[in-house]
């Protein structure tokens, strides 16, 4: 697995590491373009997952390639984000690509440019700490699945130091029922790697907000 070292990335510290692939990751403030996968104009499934999220990315990529009002480039970064797990009517998916740090130090005398596209939303994100599962691959549908059952497979077996931040996600995990996880769209999906990369060189994360565990949620 590989991470593009000339591309910037969202500062963070390392609290917690479990084995290759698992750890928890303190993330500091980062500023994100996001875009929602328009759901509903989509069939459901596979193919549907597909189209949504390559339109979000591409609607989001139009805001840093020159698709603001004052047509400015603006530095790719990693990783590119979405919400992973089954999104329903009610709940869309999104896509966020991460403004560069340097970018955004620069917005006391240089604003980030708005949007064009009415899609396109910047959001500030605040400091936050995220289980981490890193996998492999093309980040399918399956591979997702995957990666979420050994995340939470670690979760339960960190229960004592670190919970979900979210109560439902809480039970969710300390059940073991991916459903109700992947239902509650908590979840984001961070690819590192251009299309291009060759799936054994790539590197995914599934991140879940987490905070120090209390005698209360243990």
């Amino acid at each position: 697995m590989e991470v593009p070292a000339d591309l910037e990335t969202i500062p963070s510290r390392i609290i917690y590491r479990k084995g290759a692939f698992f750890e928890v990751r303190a993330l500091e403030a980062y500023v994100a373009a996001e875009a929602n996968m328009e759901s509903g104009k989509i069939a459901p499934g596979v193919v549907g997952d597909a189209v949504n999220s390559g339109n979000a990315f591409n609607t989001v990529a139009s805001y840093i390639f020159g698709g603001n009002e004052t047509n400015e480039a603006i530095s790719m970064t990693t990783p590119v984000l979405s919400d992973a797990g089954a999104a329903d009517e009610n709940q869309r998916k999104s896509m966020r690509f991460v403004m560069a740090p340097t970018r955004v130090q620069e917005t006391s005398t240089k604003p980030l440019p708005k949007p064009t596209n009415e899609r396109v939303k910047l959001v500030d994100v605040p400091q936050r700490m995220v289980a981490v599962e890193r996998f492999s691959g093309v980040a399918t549908p399956q591979a997702v699945r995957w990666a979420t059952e050994q995340l939470v497979e670690n979760l339960r077996a960190v229960s004592n130091a670190y919970v979900p931040a979210d109560e439902a996600a809480r039970a969710a995990v300390r059940d073991g029922d991916i459903d109700a996880l992947e239902r509650l769209g908590v979840i984001e999906t961070a690819q590192y790697n251009p299309p291009s990369t060759p799936p054994f060189r790539r590197t995914n994360e599934l991140w879940l907000d987490v905070i120090v565990a209390s005698a209360n949620q243990v």
